[in-house]
């Protein structure tokens, strides 16, 4: 299966849950929604450095740029501006300073003992 295809089953899952009044779904269900958020966000980032040849400043600007729909809500956190926005290193050209990956924001542990903000 492609990471497109799991994300929408995976996107899919997370509104009928809600649609049914699910205020409290099963913690996998959010764990493979915030592991699908990030690895798109990655690609819009990854996306946007070839074109650009340079990172983008922020998630704003892959939103504005037109990489990103909207900043996703952090499943774990229900938040949209939680995301940790790691920067380049200082060595990367165009990507010192810049968005260069995101991790969420969620504090704890996820069920295979992770912890969140090192997704």
């Amino acid at each position: 299966m492609t990471w497109s295809r799991a994300a929408a089953i995976a996107a899919l899952c997370w509104a009928q849950l809600l649609a049914a009044g699910c205020r409290n779904p099963p913690r996998q269900v959010l764990e493979v929604a915030l592991r699908t958020d990030l690895r798109t966000m990655r690609e819009c980032i990854a996306q946007f450095r070839g074109d650009k040849l340079r990172c983008p400043e922020s998630l704003a600007e892959l939103v504005a740029a037109g990489y990103l729909h909207r900043i996703p809500v952090d499943p774990i956190t229900e938040r949209a501006d939680r995301w940790i926005e790691v920067k380049g290193p200082a060595g990367m050209a165009g990507c010192r300073s810049r968005l260069f990956d995101v991790r969420s924001g969620a504090r704890g542990r996820a069920s295979d003992a992770t912890p969140y903000d090192t997704w």
